[in-house]
C-alpha cells in the first residue's frame, strides 16, 4: 500500500522558481543529447543549420549556469568539484575504457561506419591485447 500525503509546492517562490529552472535547462540539454544520438553529433539541425556540437555546449552551460544558481540560492558554496561528482566521473572513465575496449566498438578503416556490412575489413590487430579480442 502507497502512502499518500499532502504534497504541496515549494513555497519560497526563488527556489521553486530556479527549480523549475534547472528542470527545464536539464531537458532541453538532454533533447539535443538524443538528437546528437539520432542526427549525429557533427550534424546540423535542417531547419536552423545550428551545429549539434555546438547546441549541445550551449546547453551544458545553461545547466551549469542554473546549477550555480541553486547553488547560491540555497546558500551552499560553489566549491568546484565534490567527492561525489568525483566519484561518478571515475567511474564514467572506467565505463569508456572498457566501452573503448569492446571488440564490436572499433571503426571500419574503409568507410568509417560501425559494423558495417559492406564489404569493409576492420584492421588487423596491432597488440596483443588487440588480438585477443
Amino acid at each position: 500500500m502507497s502512502i499518500i500525503n499532502a504534497w504541496k509546492p515549494e513555497e519560497d517562490v526563488v527556489l521553486h522558481q530556479v527549480l523549475g529552472k534547472v528542470a527545464e535547462e536539464c531537458s532541453e540539454l538532454a533533447k539535443i543529447a538524443t538528437r546528437c544520438m539520432i542526427q549525429g553529433y557533427a550534424e546540423a539541425d535542417p531547419a536552423t543549420q545550428k551545429l549539434n556540437s555546438t547546441a549541445l555546449m550551449e546547453e551544458a552551460a545553461d545547466v551549469r549556469a542554473t546549477m550555480r544558481w541553486l547553488f547560491d540560492v540555497l546558500d551552499i558554496p560553489f566549491k568546484g568539484e565534490s567527492p561525489r561528482e568525483a566519484r561518478k566521473f571515475d567511474g564514467f572513465k572506467r565505463w569508456e575504457s572498457m566501452l573503448r575496449a569492446a571488440p564490436d566498438n572499433r571503426r571500419c578503416q574503409n568507410c568509417d561506419g560501425y559494423n558495417c556490412d559492406d564489404g569493409c575489413a576492420y584492421p588487423e590487430p596491432t597488440t596483443k591485447q588487440e588480438a585477443g579480442r
